[in-house]
C-alpha cells in the first residue's frame, strides 16, 4: 500500500527511488540483525531441535509455493468468454 501511495501520485520515476530506499532499509536491518545476534550470549546457548527446524522449513516451503502459484495464476492468460 505504501508503494502504491508513492507511485500513483508521482509516476513511474518514483519506483526507482522507492526500490532504492527499500534496498537501503534491507541492508540496514541486516546489519542490525547481525550486531544483535553477536551480542546476545543467551541466544547462542539455546539449541533448536531438528523437528522444529524441519517443521519451520516445511511451512516456509509451503508458503513460498502458495505465493508462487498465486503470482503465476494471476499472470496466466485467461480464456475469453463469448
Amino acid at each position: 500500500m505504501l508503494a502504491a501511495l508513492i507511485v500513483v501520485p508521482f509516476g513511474r520515476g518514483s519506483i526507482a527511488w522507492f526500490s532504492s530506499i527499500a534496498f537501503l532499509a534491507i541492508v540496514i536491518l541486516w546489519r542490525i540483525g547481525g550486531c544483535l545476534r553477536c551480542s546476545c550470549p543467551s541466544c547462542r546457548s539455546t539449541r533448536v531441535n531438528k523437528s522444529s527446524f524441519a517443521a519451520l522449513r516445511l511451512h516456509t516451503s509451503l508458503a513460498i509455493a502458495v505465493c508462487s502459484c498465486r503470482i503465476f495464476a494471476t499472470l496466466a492468460p485467461h480464456p475469453r468468454v463469448q
